[in-house]
């Protein structure tokens, strides 16, 4: 694995921070010949150092930037407001950043642009490439209505874009000694979340959870990454993988009994856990999750009651129906992000004692991914997921116990269950006009833990990882 850090030699010095000096100097002197700073510029001017240190520093070690993007997307509830409705958080912001400086290091340091030769990687940037494609389709005249604005079609298009990101940063920055540090942290923060939930005098610390940061896949992954490292880390010393296997268990109880009406918050961690001993019991672990599946279809209006009740239920159908048939005029790369929320206010749905006219999101990213990128984005966005899930079988067919391979079969559990979770809700592409952009300080745990995954493929499983250079 290549350090992606930056290196430094006292004959040469480092050319990126260089040409960073240079661009701010500039910058700042086209700025000062413009206009005298005062009040809210001024302001900014004071924070320029400390963000050239800030710079300077995630180049050095680009790994942790990674850490401080989970923990204050997470633990951190600053917003920058934007004028409309939408505000920019901590992930929003550092994605961007930090993608900006991998490249600007590739493009300046390394002289090429490397990434890993590798199915995910080109599947990625696939997905990448349709949405920007659903974006201009979408600013066609599909129906008399107008739909969305640019600014909430630039949002959803960045949801896309983001994600995509993040999993080739942390696929060519992280190393295994960075991906633990992440994982590590991540529960950490978890941890603290879990027991200010179940401690109602501990309850101001959730404070610190803001809006977006709590979503199904924040919860799965907890339970998947706990779980995993519980189970298949038997280097660890036993205390700790007994204070993890408490945490993989209380996240579904805190889940189920404390918030059993929301079942995005325990229903898909609980088919982690149920993987997740599958895979570390295979003679036995099939008879759970048997029962398991048997109990849910037995009592699945039971089950599905603790999420909905009957209006929604009929209400959520008819939405899926109708956004499905309103993708009919462009099926194979969708309405563009965002637009069909505005297309669908013709349809008429029925619940709650009448029926309506009203503008409304899916409330389920299958149908979302459909309705803004069509059939080739569902297509591409199922085989990213499935070329990852072969790479988790792969790692954990080959690897002893330890870390990589705790990792790899968390992160199996982890793609089936945020997967099954977009049934439930926008959770791993949050929509613009339903979780929105705060969503992605939880989805991106899952764009980032499976470039993790793609780390340690790439380690472990070297045959295929032959760089492919542009230049």
């Amino acid at each position: 694995m290549q350090n992606w850090g930056v290196a430094t030699t006292k004959s040469q010095g480092n050319p990126t921070l260089r040409i960073l000096i240079i661009v701010a100097v500039i910058g700042l002197s086209a700025l000062f010949a413009y206009r005298t700073p005062g009040g809210r510029m001024a302001l900014i001017l004071l924070g320029l150092p400390l963000a050239a240190l800030a710079a300077v520093f995630l180049l050095r070690r680009p790994g942790m930037g990674l850490v401080l993007l989970v923990v204050t997307g997470l633990a951190v509830p600053l917003s920058i407001g934007t004028g409309t409705n939408t505000t920019l958080n901590p992930v929003v912001v550092l994605i961007p950043v930090l993608t900006g400086l991998w490249v600007l290091d590739m493009a300046v340091r390394r002289k090429s642009i490397r990434l890993h030769h590798h199915l995910a990687v080109y599947l990625a940037l696939g997905l990448a490439a349709v949405a920007v494609l659903a974006f201009i389709a979408g600013q066609l005249p599909w129906f008399d209505l107008p739909g969305a604005g640019l600014a909430p079609q630039l949002g959803g298009l960045a949801v896309y874009l983001l994600s995509v990101a993040a999993f080739l940063l942390a696929a060519h920055v992280l190393d295994e000694r960075r991906l633990q540090y992440l994982v590590y942290a991540f529960l950490a923060v978890g941890a603290i979340y879990m027991i200010a939930r179940a401690l109602p005098p501990l309850g101001p610390i959730l404070r610190l959870f803001t809006n977006g940061s709590s979503g199904s896949v924040f919860w799965i992954w907890l339970a998947a990454l706990s779980g995993g490292l519980a189970l298949f880390h038997r280097t660890l010393d036993f205390r700790w993988r007994l204070a993890l296997a408490g945490l993989a268990t209380a996240t579904f109880i805190v889940g189920y009994f404390i918030g059993g009406e929301w079942a995005s918050g325990w229903a898909p961690p609980l088919v982690a856990l149920l993987l997740l001993l599958w895979l570390r019991y295979p003679r036995w672990g099939w008879i759970a999750l048997f029962v398991a599946a048997l109990l849910f279809f037995i009592n699945f209006e039971r089950f599905w009651f603790l999420a909905t009740d009957n209006e929604a239920w009929l209400a959520r159908r008819q939405a899926w129906q109708i956004v499905l048939d309103t993708v009919k005029v462009n099926p194979i790369i969708g309405l563009g992000p965002s637009n069909y929320y505005f297309y669908v206010q013709q349809a008429e749905i029925s619940g709650w004692g009448g029926v309506w006219n009203v503008e409304f999101s899916s409330h389920n990213n299958w149908v979302d991914i459909i309705a803004q990128t069509g059939l080739l984005g569902l297509l591409v966005f199922l085989a990213f997921a499935g070329v990852m899930g072969r790479v988790g079988l792969r790692l954990f067919a080959a690897l002893p116990d330890g870390f990589p391979r705790a990792y790899a079969a968390a992160c199996l559990a982890g793609l089936v269950a945020t997967l099954i979770s977009g049934l439930l809700g926008d959770w791993f592409l949050p929509f613009v006009y339903n979780i929105g952009l705060a969503g992605m300080r939880s989805s991106i745990l899952f764009w980032v833990f499976m470039g993790g995954l793609l780390v340690l493929y790439m380690r472990f499983l070297p045959a295929p990882a032959v760089a492919h250079e542009q230049p």
